[in-house]
């Protein structure tokens, strides 16, 4: 693991979403991850959820779709990437993270518990991706 890695464990905020990138494809997803821990004015411990963007690529891509729905419980490890585009004139950015690895369990598929760093699904061939320093696969 990287100096640039991270672990997060939280439910799936709606099932991953796979799309084809020229040869690649890439699947999208949000976990709700609970966040720190705190005592209230009225004296009870609560907590914060964040809402957190991750990015899969390639073969990766669907075996996660076909594994994950949303709810399930999952944890991945990632790297952070910024993002920075123009809209309307207006600079913007953000932060998602591109996952190395997942492993979960779906309560809706039974006997699904995985433990993945990238699976080769049989509609993909195993390819090289040249991944420039923006993060765009070119």
């Amino acid at each position: 693991m990287g100096l640039n890695s991270c672990a997060f464990s939280g439910r799936l905020v709606a099932t991953a979403k796979v799309k084809r990138v020229g040869e690649s494809c890439v699947a999208t997803f949000s976990l709700a991850v609970e966040g720190r821990r705190y005592k209230g004015k009225d004296e009870q411990w609560t907590s914060n959820v964040e809402f957190l963007d991750f990015e899969l690529w390639d073969t990766g891509a669907k075996s996660f779709e076909r594994r994950f729905i949303k709810g399930d419980f999952v944890t991945v490890i990632a790297s952070a990437r910024q993002q920075k585009w123009e809209k309307d004139g207006e600079k913007r950015q953000a932060i998602r993270f591109r996952v190395d690895n997942f492993d979960g369990y779906s309560k809706n598929k039974p006997g699904n518990h995985t433990n993945d760093t990238v699976d080769q699904p049989e509609e993909l061939e195993a390819e090289a991706v040249v991944v420039g320093e923006d993060g765009i696969p070119f």
